[in-house]
């Protein structure tokens, strides 16, 4: 014999599964559509929030900002580097304690197995964020190596431009590699901005595309 809650149903149970087979499936019906609108609604608030981190970071709005607004920006032409040769060639002082200076350069021929990147500080102890067209980046200061010539998969191989930033605050740098962090230390970089690069095989040309220093 069935008995369903709710239904007078006192017959075998072949005749209980034909008369009384309705409330049983609108019992089950109803709870399925109460799943689907949850999973409904779960799978719009998903969609939602993915659309909007997309928009978000299509935007640049997620990205890092500089410390202050725009104090000036400069474009170097292209520039040749002798064989087996470095250079360092200073922009500008920073007299601000916080800024930021941010550094686009590209390789545009010759020897591959080169170096270039942004110089913060004073002459004979200076800091130093290189990276090379083959892919590997390097941080120093003066003497003292803080990151050793390695590979780094954020770095942009061959003639694809590459992005250099330094964040100053409060005697705190912090180094990106194309808006990725490569390091944050305590380090003295008083003094002035510039650019550097050094080729350990034949000639070759850079051009630092722009720089732009930022500051209050």
């Amino acid at each position: 014999m069935w008995r369903v809650p709710g239904v007078k149903c006192r017959v075998s149970s072949v005749k209980c599964r034909v008369s009384c087979g309705k409330g049983l499936v609108g019992y089950n019906w109803g709870m399925w559509v109460r799943r689907l609108r949850f999973w409904r609604w779960t799978a719009i608030v998903l969609f939602g929030s993915i659309l909007l981190i997309v928009l978000l970071v299509g935007s640049g709005w997620l990205d890092p900002q500089p410390a202050g607004s725009l104090r000036w920006q400069k474009e170097l032409p292209a520039q040749a580097i002798g064989a087996r040769s470095s250079e360092v060639m200073w922009l500008d002082e920073v007299t601000v304690a916080d800024y930021s200076v941010r550094v686009r350069a590209v390789h545009q021929s010759g020897e591959r197995d080169i170096i270039y990147g942004l110089v913060l500080g004073r002459e004979g102890d200076y800091l130093v964020a290189a990276v090379s067209p083959l892919g590997y980046v390097g941080l120093w200061q003066g003497d003292q190596m803080i990151l050793p010539l390695q590979p780094w998969p954020h770095v942009h191989h061959g003639s694809e431009p590459n992005e250099i930033w330094m964040d100053v605050e409060s005697g705190q740098v912090t180094v990106r590699i194309n808006r990725e962090v490569l390091w944050v230390g305590d380090v003295d970089v008083a003094g002035g901005v510039g650019v550097m690069s050094e080729s350990w095989g034949e000639t070759a040309v850079i051009q630092f595309e722009s720089i732009q220093l930022f500051g209050p």
